[in-house]
């Protein structure tokens, strides 16, 4: 079962506080196979804690995926909040 967007959200305040530096890496299975309209909400509350933390922390977001569910408007979502994207390419021999 996919984490519900409540739940993420949840889970990002639980364990955030306390570290200097946080970086959220959304990966597993493959995280463009959610929809647009669950990785934008994503995305965006985690940049509003960023924005509440100001400068007390030190916050990444990154996300590995193949790619092959990447559609311009998830592109454009990883654009607009700044994540860090890796991908891998697996199996081309």
């Amino acid at each position: 079962k996919d984490m519900d967007i409540n739940l993420f959200k949840e889970a990002v305040l639980k364990i955030a506080p306390g570290f200097k530096d946080v970086s959220f890496h959304i990966h597993g299975g493959e995280p463009l196979v959610r929809s647009a309209e669950f990785l934008d909400e994503a995305y965006s509350f985690i940049q509003m804690y960023k924005e509440v933390m100001g400068n007390k922390q030190k916050i990444l977001i990154a996300t590995q995926s193949n790619l092959i569910h990447l559609t311009d408007e998830k592109l454009n979502i990883l654009r607009k909040h700044g994540v860090a994207l890796s991908t891998s390419y697996d199996g081309l021999s």
